[in-house]
């Protein structure tokens, strides 16, 4: 009868904690992150035990990206983010490192996606005021990882200015 290792579900489990408790402080520094959060699922045991793991968090506005890795039979997989091809490996570290360059990036997809939002505002024809009142209330939202941070907001108000002054005529 062979058993499986925990080991590598271990060192994966205590190095994700880390890594997503690294960024859930300040409050400025968690919402930044979206309001990263993770969650173990855990069926069957013995040989036949199966990890899902799920790695959560949010864009303003309040879209959730969720990110999967699954360990059964010591083999972790999840899809690349890049092409969509399944991966598979007994090393921890890969997924680990494809979730760490992940949540580096959640910031900048943050702000790409407040950007599209300044840019829907703007091609529904809202004025600056407007635009600045509907980004106020996501700086308020009590929806923490749907809410902006000071630097979004100045960076989205910067967005909607240039967007504003793009689309004016020159003068002549």
């Amino acid at each position: 009868m062979s058993s499986v290792d925990p080991q590598p579900l271990t060192e994966f489990r205590r190095k994700l904690d880390e890594l997503v408790n690294s960024v859930n402080h300040p409050r400025e520094r968690r919402i930044a992150y979206g309001n990263l959060r993770h969650e173990y699922s855990e069926w069957g045991s013995g040989d036949d035990a199966s990890t899902n793991v799920a790695v959560i968090y949010e864009t303003p506005g309040g879209s959730t990206v969720q990110i999967n890795v699954t360990h059964e039979n010591g083999e972790f997989s999840y899809l690349d983010p890049h092409d969509g091809g399944k991966i598979a490996t007994t090393d921890p570290h890969l997924p680990l490192q494809m979730i760490a360059h992940e949540v580096r990036g959640i910031p900048e997809r943050r702000l790409a996606r407040l950007h599209e939002q300044v840019e829907s505002w703007c091609a529904q024809g809202l004025c600056q005021r407007d635009m600045f009142a509907e980004m106020n209330k996501l700086l308020q939202s009590d929806f923490l990882g749907g809410s902006i941070t000071q630097r979004e907001l100045k960076l989205g108000i910067k967005h909607a200015i240039d967007m504003r002054r793009a689309a004016e005529p020159t003068a002549r």
